[in-house]
């Protein structure tokens, strides 16, 4: 049998026995992304927590296919979403998410020092990864999910990768507003895509602005 089905095979049955020993433990139940995230994630080294940040709970917990979020600068979105992304893409088997960010230097920066680390902290994560396709830009785990780190400065980067959800970071800084629509048409095949954009507003009607007025 290939090795690399039987790591699939092993991370299936990990969530399985996950799962049937959170039914049988109410106390341990995890059915949310947040749940998820909050037992298997840190910051600092402590557990994430939501203790004073109730409303980034409300924001993930949404189940809107589309999301379009102003934020200030500096109040944590980033690190949020990374939390997210990461919790979805191990509560969902076999997805791809594609981080786009202004530029492909920046998208590999962040997924070195924004997305890496939350990954180095978590055993749960560092367990699920699989090291035979661990870079900045490309991370895959052993249940069959991929995170792909992208710069909107080319939209051929878009062209040949396959996902299910896209998250636009700070999308008013990207040079061309059409760009995103090529990252969002890889989503035409995912049985339930998801759009996340988020950005510190810049013009009103134009990129964040705009999304969040006509979502």
């Amino acid at each position: 049998m290939n090795p690399e089905n039987n790591l699939h095979a092993e991370s299936f049955f990990r969530e399985h026995v996950r799962r049937i020993k959170s039914a049988l433990d109410p106390a341990n139940q995890i059915n949310t992304i947040a749940d998820w995230i909050t037992t298997n994630t840190f910051i600092a080294g402590k557990p994430m927590s939501f203790k004073d940040h109730e409303y980034q709970e409300y924001l993930i917990n949404l189940d809107e296919p589309v999301i379009y979020v102003q934020k200030s600068s500096q109040i944590g979105v980033s690190q949020l979403i990374s939390h997210w992304l990461l919790g979805y893409l191990m509560m969902n088997p076999g997805q791809g998410a594609i981080y786009v960010l202004p530029t492909a230097s920046f998208a590999t920066r962040f997924g070195a020092t924004r997305i890496g680390p939350v990954i180095e902290s978590s055993p749960a994560l560092k367990e699920a990864l699989d090291p035979n396709v661990d870079s900045s830009s490309v991370r895959r785990f052993k249940n069959g999910s991929t995170l792909y780190m992208a710069g909107a400065s080319k939209g051929s980067q878009a062209i040949s990768i396959p996902a299910s959800v896209v998250v636009g970071d700070e999308i008013d800084a990207y040079e061309d507003e059409t760009i995103l629509s090529m990252f969002s048409s890889r989503l035409t095949h995912a049985l339930n895509p998801i759009e996340r954009y988020f950005s510190t507003p810049s013009f009103k009607n134009f990129g964040v602005a705009a999304g969040f007025e006509n979502s």
